[in-house]
């Protein structure tokens, strides 16, 4: 019988590696309900992964320590998944990477410092109103054509990094300041974009001498990709001095921002919300705003 390995394998498809990982779990001694438990949570990491990098194939030294934060936080408010099964999730995942360790597939666990959510954690994380201030002033200063039109869109339309990468130039219906973004299930959405990232996206285009249907290109000519969205957007976090942000902090506070503003139906409609429930997760309030409460309350 073949013994895989993932040395020996350039390309391995999410069954084999379920059977390395299920082998793993039984000489762990795990319940049958744990095993198969922790293999759908590998099963669905590895098909966020794969979608969202553009990939057909999976190998843990792919995976580094950002790609789970990221995916810790698709899971809240994409899926919107309770903190303790988000928990249990990102615990298969330390299992499945220190297997890796331990059979010195990765030199590191990606997910060995990734922190559980507190229980009570279930409203995703925004900018503040100073910290966008900040952001702004960094990307009017620092940023080229290219990246203030990609901030632009985050900020003002909410879009998943799927669904920004993706976008291609005919999406970008300039008269009437629409994006046809194409959300979960190959399904297109209408998404209203202000004057203001229309001007941006114009602003890119005429930089643009090629005819590549991609909307956004990286320095290489090539559909620009996650990883130097990512690696970028760091940078400008960085610059603004705003900690413990992510690319997806700039769809969580959009959101944000919409709901406290707008009706909450329209706001599902633009950010692509199958259900109103999604929505609403941005309704919680946040510690600073709960803080203002009491501090009005400060007698002593």
């Amino acid at each position: 019988m073949e013994v895989l390995n993932f040395k020996d394998h350039a390309n391995l498809d999410i069954k084999k590696i379920s059977q390395i990982f299920k082998k793993y779990l039984k000489l762990q001694e795990k319940s049958k309900n744990t095993i198969k438990s922790y293999l759908q949570d590998l099963k669905t990491f590895y098909q966020w992964w794969t979608e969202i990098n553009k990939f057909d194939h999976f190998r843990p030294a792919m995976i580094h320590k950002q790609d789970i934060i990221d995916y810790k936080e698709y899971l809240q408010e994409e899926l919107t998944y309770s903190p303790s099964t988000i928990n249990r999730k990102v615990a298969s995942l330390k299992v499945f990477f220190r297997m890796c360790v331990g059979k010195d597939y990765i030199k590191s666990n990606p997910a060995k410092d990734i922190n559980f959510l507190d229980q009570q954690e279930n409203s995703p994380k925004s900018l503040t109103e100073e910290q966008k201030r900040a952001l702004l002033e960094v990307i009017n200063r620092e940023c080229n054509s290219r990246d203030r039109a990609i901030m632009a869109i985050l900020m003002t339309g909410g879009l998943r990094v799927g669904e920004l990468i993706s976008l291609n130039r005919l999406d970008f219906k300039e008269k009437s300041g629409i994006l046809l973004v194409k959300g979960k299930g190959n399904k297109y959405r209408r998404v209203p974009i202000p004057q203001g990232t229309v001007n941006a996206l114009r602003n890119y285009f005429g930089t643009r001498l090629d005819d590549k249907e991609a909307m956004f290109l990286s320095n290489r000519n090539r559909r620009i990709a996650y990883d130097t969205l990512r690696s970028n957007i760091a940078k400008l976090f960085k610059e603004a001095k705003i900690k413990d942000a992510t690319i997806h902090t700039l769809r969580h506070t959009a959101a944000r921002d919409m709901i406290e503003k707008h009706n909450i139906n329209d706001v599902a409609k633009i950010l692509g919300h199958s259900a109103v429930t999604t929505t609403q997760i941005y309704l919680e309030p946040r510690d600073e705003d709960l803080k203002k409460v009491t501090d009005s309350l400060d007698y002593f």
